[in-house]
């Protein structure tokens, strides 16, 4: 089949109104154009010359549904709209039906929670979310159905070994399927299908060519009119919506016309509201639980292609998908084009015509001097490696594939860095690739923290296939760097004789600086110190001083690094708190600063800085392991007494980025320390391995490669490659 697809990226033209609100936005419909060619790849006779047990009969074009149905029972049932075809069993005979998501598999009974239902408002639309559901879909012989489905239409499609669809739909000649987005949440994929009622592309007469839209839910604009023309379909076909989990879509004045009989002027979009949060309608008030991925780790990036497309892209309802760091029901892998055409086997991704991004958190198109919204730090020199194993040309003129950084487009200058966001272009007829695999190295610096990276294959590609993509950083030169370190090892109690190294390599002790005796709640095995308050009850911290030179005078600079676990994943597991010294010059009432980092079960944070802020970096259960030991770096400079910026790298990645504050959290005059252990009220249970800290700068991660000390314990995360 010889097939050029378009499936645009959309982009809100203004800013629309979130639920319950109105949009004032004039932005125009948006247009995807599906072409294949010939119209169509069956005959569109009828299914039951295959052999079908209902012989057909065509609902006919245009169909305009306005939801109105009085309850979701009763939209999916024939009471509100029935197939024409004669059906031999009465539970097959509605019109709209629930593939998945809203029903038991008894195909009666409401599921729980429910995430698909008729919204109560004045002006009724459809709210779907982790859900599937077919348009004129009847029952065929032709089909495999498992009786434990429950319903004979699940699992009901067409497969590509038949030749024959069984829909009313005739789209055996160009159609348009358009409608209303009234709302939309982030997360998840909307996708439209055309004879394939699974939630796998390739399960159809047309393969991958039966998902004929498909978008991430944060490039659909609310309040416009999707439209999608397409060409791809039999005289028998069938529809199906699909969200994806994650996300929830209010659709509304939904129109499948032919393209050449068009119905009347569509509803108005930006006008529409909906309060489905409010609904009372069978349990609408209830949100759907989002299934979360695993989420991203940061640089380095090792991607490799060892899942399916549903799995790498997030489309499926599983938990196996990568996710964006911040957010587990968000893919970090988008297609933004050409989606069709871009197949997941045998562990490599094999594209032509698309596109897609890794990383990309946008909701809008990027654009010249626009900051990039994206989940990859690249904000300091970076390598990226591909591997492609395969690369031909479709015709006579050699095709490209681009790198591009910060751009979802396919325009080099769309985007923060202009025409530098193209990072590398490789043609087919270029020397380097004919001889494969061949790994395409890409060497630079032009990113931004937030950044995204997005690989396209243009429409004279034959064919590319990508083994593996990599990202890293480049090796800091840090030959220079000296670095002096104050170091407790955990090879004795911190209140013990001589636990402490000093800069100078001096030997001294931490005291008690708690209400109650630290040494009563610290044992040492094997060079690791376990620290357990459970019993409840008591604040045993230890400290030592002076950690900052005196006077203190500024800018002044602190890094301190601990090794530590959480091995019971208590809430509250460990509290290190360094206080700099001076005064904030208030003749009366003068303070010092201090920051108080504290390790917990699902997160790292810097207690109560900034007032009421409270910066902290939460880890997904699935990636992160709070019973292994980590690595903590806190990096500080301070401009004053109480001014000062935070950084806190987790393993040697940034996770709290460089916050600054004018109000550090106060301690006493003059106060120059560290406390380890707790001060609070809660149970607290850490085993450390180590804990170092100096005032020679404000280090970044890759700066202290190959400058901790090596006689304190485990120091991998800090020695290079």
């Amino acid at each position: 089949m010889n097939k050029k697809h378009l499936l645009g990226y959309l982009v809100a033209g203004a800013a629309l109104a979130a639920c319950g609100g109105e949009s004032t936005s004039s932005a125009p419909d948006l247009n995807i154009n599906v072409t294949v060619g010939g119209s169509g790849s069956s005959s569109g006779s009828s299914s039951s010359s295959g052999g079908s047990s209902v012989e057909i009969e065509n609902t006919p074009l245009p169909i305009e549904e306005s939801f109105a149905a009085s309850d979701t029972q009763n939209f999916f049932s024939d009471n509100y709209k029935a197939l024409a075809s004669v059906s031999a069993s009465a539970d097959v005979d509605n019109f709209y039906f629930s593939a998945a998501g809203l029903f038991q598999p008894d195909g009666t009974t409401l599921a729980d929670p429910q995430k698909t239902w008729i919204t109560a408002d004045a002006d009724p639309a459809l709210r779907f979310g982790d859900s599937r559901w077919t348009i004129g879909q009847t029952v065929s012989d032709l089909a495999i159905f498992d009786p434990n489905d429950g319903n004979a239409r699940n699992k009901s499609t067409p497969g590509s070994s038949p030749t024959e669809s069984w829909g009313e739909l005739d789209l055996s000649s160009p159609y348009t399927i358009s409608f209303c987005v009234v709302d939309i949440t982030d997360g998840g994929n909307l996708q439209v299908y055309v004879d394939n009622n699974t939630s796998s592309k390739g399960s159809s007469i047309f393969p991958n060519d039966s998902l004929i839209y498909t978008s991430g839910a944060s490039a659909v604009p609310k309040g416009q009119r999707v439209v999608i023309n397409s060409d791809i379909g039999t005289a028998n076909s069938f529809i199906q919506f699909r969200m994806d989990s994650g996300g929830a879509v209010v659709i509304d004045d939904l129109i499948i016309e032919n393209a050449g009989a068009p119905a009347t002027t569509p509803p108005d979009c930006s006008t529409k509201t909906t309060e489905y949060l409010a609904s009372q309608t069978l349990g609408g008030g209830e949100e759907p639980e989002a299934v979360a991925g695993t989420a991203f780790t940061g640089i380095p990036l090792t991607g490799s292609f060892s899942l399916s497309f549903d799995n790498l892209f997030g489309t499926d309802d599983t938990a196996t998908f990568t996710s964006m760091s911040d957010d587990t029901a968000v893919p970090f892998n988008t297609v933004t084009g050409g989606g069709s055409r871009i197949t997941v086997a045998d562990g490599k991704l094999s594209m032509n015509d698309a596109r897609f991004t890794m990383g990309d958190k946008g909701d809008a198109a990027t654009a010249d001097a626009v900051a990039p919204v994206g989940d990859i730090d690249l904000s300091k020199p970076y390598t990226i490696e591909i591997v492609i194993s395969d690369f031909t040309m479709e015709a006579a003129e050699a095709g490209s594939f681009i790198v591009y950084v910060d751009n979802n487009t396919s325009s080099s200058g769309n985007s923060l860095h202009g025409e530098a966001s193209k990072l590398a272009t490789l043609k087919t007829d270029d020397a380097e690739v004919a001889t494969l695999p061949y790994t395409l190295t890409i060497d630079s610096d032009v990113g931004t923290a937030n950044s995204f990276i997005q690989l396209r294959a243009d429409s004279k590609v034959g064919n590319i296939t990508i083994d593996s993509v990599s990202i890293k950083y480049q090796p800091v030169d840090n030959s220079d760097t000296v670095v002096t370190w104050n170091s407790y090892s955990g090879d004795k109690k911190p209140v013990e004789a001589d636990s402490l190294t000093l800069a100078d390599g001096s030997l001294s002790t931490m005291v008690d600086g708690g209400t109650d005796l630290t040494d009563a709640y610290w044992s040492v095995a094997s060079g690791i110190a376990s620290f357990n308050t459970t019993a409840g009850g008591v604040k045993p911290y230890a400290t030592f001083g002076p950690i900052m030179p005196e006077p203190v005078a500024y800018p002044q600079t602190y890094t301190m690094i601990a090794r530590l676990a959480n091995p019971n994943t208590i809430d509250k597991s460990f509290e290190i708190e360094s206080s700099f010294g001076g005064t904030d010059g208030d003749a009366t009432s003068p303070k010092a600063g201090r920051i108080k980092l504290m390790l917990r079960d699902d997160r790292v944070q810097i207690e109560n800085f900034d007032g009421d802020a409270d910066p902290e970096w939460r880890w997904d259960a699935s990636s992160f392991d709070v019973t292994e030991f980590h690595t903590y770096q806190l990096t500080v400079t301070l401009t004053s007494a109480r001014s000062a910026t935070a950084t806190v790298y987790v393993d040697g990645v940034e996770r709290i980025a460089a916050v600054q504050t004018d109000t550090l959290r106060d301690t006493s005059v003059d106060t120059n320390r560290i406390s380890i252990g707790e001060n609070g009220s809660s149970d607290y249970e850490a085993d450390v391995d180590w804990i170092i800290w100096t005032n020679d700068g404000a280090f970044t991660a890759e700066e202290l490669i190959g400058k901790l000390p090596s006689t304190i314990g485990d120091v991998s995360t800090y020695t290079a490659d």
